[in-house]
């Protein structure tokens, strides 16, 4: 069937084909082959009569320096598979995912409050819950005996 749909537009196959090719650019790449191979892809991207490619292609130009900046290994993380014993490498990459998580949690502390019309009260409040715990210099989370 999707023969068959791809056959009625050379325009949809040559979308589909390259539709494929980008997840498999994010999974499979390194920071080393990651420039070179985005070049690629723009080039494929351009030599198409495709105008929403092409366009696409604008984008990835213009984020260029973005999208290979993302490649970047900030973390590994080693699992161990309980049945099996295999421990597996997980590498996390830079992402701006972090800082998104951050501005949601501070506008739903501005949402919560109905607003704060003390700013040294708002600031001490942001980073008191932003913060991660007693290493971060809040005495009120150190670890303390329970009486």
């Amino acid at each position: 069937m999707l023969n068959k749909l791809l056959e009625i537009s050379p325009d949809l196959e040559e979308t589909y084909r390259f539709r494929n090719r980008l997840p498999e650019y994010f999974r499979e790449g390194t920071l080393s082959t990651a420039e070179e191979e985005l070049r690629t892809l723009i080039a494929g991207l351009d030599s198409t009569g495709v105008a929403e490619l092409q366009d696409f292609a604008n984008t990835l130009r213009t984020w260029f320096k973005e999208v290979v900046n993302s490649f970047h290994i900030v973390k590994r993380e080693y699992i161990a598979e309980a049945r099996t014993g295999k421990v597996y490498v997980k590498n996390h990459r830079l992402t701006s995912s972090m800082i998104e998580n951050r501005n949601k949690i501070i506008k739903m502390i501005k949402h919560n409050s109905n607003g704060y019309s003390n700013w040294e009260r708002f600031r001490n409040r942001v980073l008191y819950v932003l913060s991660s715990g007693p290493e971060d210099g809040h005495p009120d989370l150190t670890d303390r005996p329970v009486n």
